[in-house]
């Protein structure tokens, strides 16, 4: 890997797709960098002109056209991309970056099917951003490859930045972008750099890319306890197979998702009978359980007691 990592030259377009989902998160951040740095003014899409084609037969993303209610950048990272715009689609490669306003339906696709090709998207709203590696391989397909999530001035101020775009589109105001974007990108590549050395050569071998994940994972599971979780669903979201994320998580964690998410379950549904002003169909809801003698068996196999015991 040592080699393979000094061969970048700050790039991964020269990296063997293959070996795109063992690369670390830093990695990406660096080819972000790169193409931060590389693109001209002419280099930036926007939802203007453009070849006014459809992907259609497989072409694109999964998900199909969407929209979100904040802003959103993308840039090339290796490979040629297609990015449809509201049915408008424009090539997306590296020293490429795209500006998306808010509201505005796109969808991202492969330019040839035995094209690969890997995108780096950055999104959110007020001062907070979430950044994600976005890789397509033939006889593969997409995969997220990292994530991560930053709240501080400097991205308040790309999104003030962002939202203007339209209306003083310039090389003047892509410098003030750009200088946002690689503060940014740059304070990230710090974290990650700085958590590497902290976890030392004993640390489960899991990749900074893959350790954001999996804390957003560890992270949105305790938030929605109430709610059907299903592995498969987990694994589609962050665009992994179920049995790659189970065993991602049950390396770095000491125990598999389903377990965890038992863990937190049964924590919280003690905790709420403690209470002493909620019933045990309330508690079940609550923690996810439909079925209220269903949920007082696992309570008690967990606990080793039943719910009207707890005092």
């Amino acid at each position: 890997m040592d080699k393979l990592t000094n061969d970048m030259d700050f790039s991964t377009r020269q990296i063997d797709p293959s070996h795109w989902p063992s690369l670390e998160g830093r990695y990406w951040l660096r080819a972000a960098m790169a193409t931060v740095v590389a693109v001209d003014f002419a280099d930036v899409i926007a939802q203007e002109g453009g070849d006014a084609s459809f992907f259609g037969g497989g072409r694109h993303y999964p998900l199909g056209l969407h929209s979100h209610p904040f802003a959103e950048i993308c840039l090339g990272l290796a490979g040629r991309a297609m990015l449809d715009f509201e049915h408008r689609c424009y090539e997306l490669k590296p020293s490429k970056m795209a500006i998306l306003s808010p509201g505005v339906m796109h969808c991202e696709g492969y330019f040839e099917e035995s094209e690969p090709y890997s995108l780096f998207w950055l999104g959110g709203s007020g001062v907070a951003l979430a950044a994600r590696v976005h890789a397509y391989r033939p006889g593969v397909g997409w995969r997220a490859l990292g994530s991560w999530n930053v709240a501080t001035a400097d991205v308040e101020r790309l999104f003030v930045r962002m939202k203007k775009w339209g209306e003083a589109a310039g090389p003047e105001h892509l410098e003030l972008i750009r200088s946002d974007l690689l503060l940014i990108l740059s304070g990230l590549y710090q974290q990650a750099t700085e958590s590497k050395i902290a976890l030392g050569p004993d640390h489960p071998n899991i990749d900074t890319g893959h350790l954001a994940i999996l804390k957003n994972l560890q992270t949105m599971i305790a938030n929605h306890l109430g709610e059907q979780l299903l592995l498969d669903d987990l694994a589609d979201l962050f665009g992994m197979s179920p049995n790659y994320l189970n065993s991602l998580f049950s390396r770095w964690s000491g125990e598999s998702i389903h377990r965890y998410l038992i863990r937190l379950r049964m924590e919280k549904a003690i905790v709420l009978l403690r209470q002493g002003n909620h019933m045990v169909k309330q508690v079940a809801h609550e923690v996810g359980y439909s079925d209220a003698l269903y949920f007082s068996r696992a309570f008690r196999r967990y606990h080793g007691l039943c719910p009207s015991e707890v005092v």
